[in-house]
């Protein structure tokens, strides 16, 4: 049996990540046009002698790219996504700039460098003597809809536990956001623009709903819930007063807290706008969730992280991950773990710093090494 520990300072090197990641960061894959970075990802995996395996996604124009190490026993899915959002107002996405040891890029945290540590990690226990099986799940849409990893629970992929792989600033995420979309609609009266009081503005009264909801009282404890308005669409022509407008908001919701508490919460604060010809239209939702620390697969991460950190933090997944499917829609255990900082990702200074990408290979390669040889169930005697 191979010393895991002797083999990560050998082979998980600043070098080796840097190479990998300005690889990856250099091959835009917004979300719909993943194929030539899952390629490159199977040729890297395959040249250290490893097997991959192309599952089409339907309705994406892509496919999944999984990898099995190990065969039989327990299986821990490790999970992350190719795609990324547009490079919107990034100026040179995709150069892969370094500075002081920070790599920027479009998809440096969100999620390249969760890949990254995945291929090193993967790459690391290639010749590892395995009781169980680490399945590498490299997603297509994680951007979009989610469809990726829903593909791998309608083909039946599952597996004891999963790591999802996203932006945690190395922090050990045992809890999950989850989120409410809604969409706003106000109804007014139109008039000639040069008579705006024989009408009803919808856009006036937006800016008045818009206003409220900054004020909406904290429903979990102390926590109030995070509000972003990411759409407004209101109005033809400045000579006609707006009959309707329409505003898309995201409500990120704590893990304790149900996405219909906080509907039930927020139609009767939004009531109090009596005067206002109001609509609301739920979107999309996914629920919270929270494991307990003494859940096996927290445990396994916990003993990895110390391995190769020294010490351990926790913190919660504010944004929506393919952790809320694994966990909602197949009951998988699944911590998320890895590097970069979220209010980088979507940004226009997206970045993280190498040296963070190469700990989390470590920690990975630790964890699953561990897992390869001992399985989780062990974790229940600890």
């Amino acid at each position: 049996m191979r010393r895991l520990k002797e083999e990560m300072k050998t082979h998980i090197t600043d070098e080796k990540t840097e190479k990998l990641l300005r690889e990856l960061i250099s091959t835009p894959s917004p979300s719909g046009r993943e194929n030539e970075i899952a390629e490159i990802i199977a040729e890297e995996l395959e040249s250290r002698g490893l097997e991959t395996e192309r599952m089409r996604v339907p309705g994406c124009g892509g496919f999944n790219l999984l990898c099995r190490i190990g065969d039989g026993g327990e299986t821990l899915i490790l999970n992350s996504h190719m795609d990324t959002v547009p490079p919107h107002d990034m100026e040179h996405p995709y150069e892969a700039r370094i500075e002081d040891g920070v790599l920027y890029g479009r998809g440096a945290c969100d999620a390249k460098g969760g890949l990254t540590a995945m291929i090193l990690a993967a790459e690391e226990l290639a010749d590892v003597e395995a009781e169980n099986t680490l399945l590498l799940t490299f997603v297509v849409d994680e951007e979009n809809q989610g469809m990726g990893t829903i593909t791998l629970l309608l083909r039946g992929v599952r597996g004891d536990a999963a790591i999802v792989c996203e932006p945690t600033d190395l922090k050990l995420c045992t809890a999950q956001y989850g989120y409410v979309e809604v969409r706003l609609r106000t109804h007014g009266r139109s008039a000639h623009g040069a008579t705006p009081e024989r009408g009803v503005n919808a856009v006036e009264d937006m800016m008045r709903v818009l206003e409220h909801l900054r004020h909406l009282p904290p429903l979990s404890g102390e926590e109030r819930p995070a509000l972003n308005i990411g759409i407004i669409r209101g109005g033809e022509d400045s000579w006609i007063v707006p009959h309707l407008c329409e505003a898309d908001i995201l409500i990120s919701t704590p893990p304790e807290l149900s996405t219909s508490r906080v509907l039930k919460e927020l139609r009767r604060h939004l009531s109090k706008l009596g005067d206002i010809a109001l609509e609301l239209e739920v979107l999309e939702s996914d629920e919270g969730y929270r494991l307990s620390r003494r859940e096996p697969i927290v445990r396994l991460m916990e003993r990895g992280i110390r391995e190769v950190l020294g010490y351990v933090e926790y913190s919660a997944a504010r944004s929506w991950t393919d952790a809320n499917t694994l966990f909602n829609y197949a009951g998988i255990p699944s911590v998320i773990y890895g590097p970069g900082e979220l209010h980088h990702a979507h940004s226009g200074e997206e970045r993280v710093r190498i040296r963070d990408v190469t700990l989390c290979a470590r920690v990975l390669a630790s964890a699953c090494g561990e897992f390869l040889r001992r399985g989780l169930s062990h974790n229940l005697l600890i």
